[in-house]
């Protein structure tokens, strides 16, 4: 009952409008059978592809793919990878740290965390649908290049603060 709360009072509300106003309220239940019947094969490609997405995800394909590709190609998969995997970002943090651990530059890091965060593949039907083709289109762009340039604005200061205490632990223990 409690998980479904807001669905139980929209059911009670839609049938007293039915009941007080019945134009406007089979007007809202009409409405809402075309929002479905609209939305309803974009729900089911986007369950598709997370279907399809987490079952690659779980079979470390795609640590084998980043760890084994570095340049560009590397930041190329990580731009692909971080947009196909769909569902919360914290197993991210997990995958990250292995790839840290085996090498795998802090800036390919870093857009994978940010693409995985703010892109998603599987939902860009629906951000099509809702919000139209041109601005879908600015959006990915403008978001894909400002990732890519902090990327490499946050390797840069990561670089600069392990370095400075790298350099800090060595004057200590000189001293010591």
């Amino acid at each position: 009952m409690k998980q479904n709360l807001f669905l139980m009072i929209s059911i009670i509300a839609t049938i007293g409008i039915v009941i007080f106003d019945p134009t406007r309220g089979f007007k809202i239940i009409e409405y809402f059978l075309s929002s479905i019947i609209e939305t309803g094969p974009i729900l089911v490609l986007m369950f598709v592809f997370l279907g399809f997405f987490q079952v690659w995800m779980q079979s470390n394909k795609a640590q084998e793919v980043i760890e084994n590709n570095k340049g560009i190609k590397g930041i190329l998969y990580a731009y692909l990878l971080g947009s196909m995997i769909c569902g919360p970002i914290y197993p991210g943090f997990s995958l990250s740290k292995m790839l840290l651990e085996k090498g795998t530059s802090i800036s390919i890091i870093i857009i994978l965390l940010s693409v995985w965060a703010t892109t998603k593949i599987a939902l860009l039907p629906l951000e099509i649908k809702l919000l139209g083709l041109n601005f879908t289109i600015v959006r990915w762009s403008v978001t894909l290049v400002a990732i890519y340039l902090l990327s490499i604005i946050c390797e840069a200061i990561i670089k600069r603060l392990t370095t400075y205490r790298i350099k800090k632990n060595i004057k200590r223990r000189m001293i010591s």
